[in-house]
């Protein structure tokens, strides 16, 4: 199912796809199956409050030193998973900071609302940045 619906990202958001793959150098493939794989295209963002999230992993101890800066780097009034991990493509805060673009040049990289360019846009970004 998860191929189908990959397919059907791919030819509802063509336009959006292929400019991307040229802006970038990715394959447009590889931006939708990111998408699928994290989000299922969308439809699962999470809900979770991202600063309480990672606020309790960090205190965890176990990988504290990596949450406590995903929580210096965090937006506030977020939702995401329950690792932080946020919008489409399930960016981490520190990520979006260096990464995170404005794909449809409204002014704001929002990658958490249900259009989703600017999360396509900076997971390609995302890949020529960091290979």
């Amino acid at each position: 199912m998860r191929i189908q619906n990959g397919q059907r990202a791919l030819r509802n958001n063509a336009d959006l796809m292929n400019s991307i793959e040229s802006t970038y150098g990715v394959d447009k493939e590889i931006v939708v199956a990111i998408w699928g794989l994290e989000s299922a295209y969308g439809a699962e963002r999470g809900s979770t409050n991202i600063i309480e999230a990672i606020a309790t992993l960090a205190y965890d101890g176990r990988c504290a030193a990596f949450f406590e800066g995903q929580l210096i780097a965090a937006p506030r009034n977020m939702v995401g998973s329950w690792v932080g991990a946020m919008g489409h493509t399930q960016f981490m805060p520190t990520l979006f900071l260096d990464c995170a673009v404005d794909g449809n040049t409204d002014g704001r990289r929002n990658i958490w609302g249900d259009d989703p360019t600017d999360a396509l846009h900076s997971t390609a970004n995302y890949l020529v940045e960091f290979g």
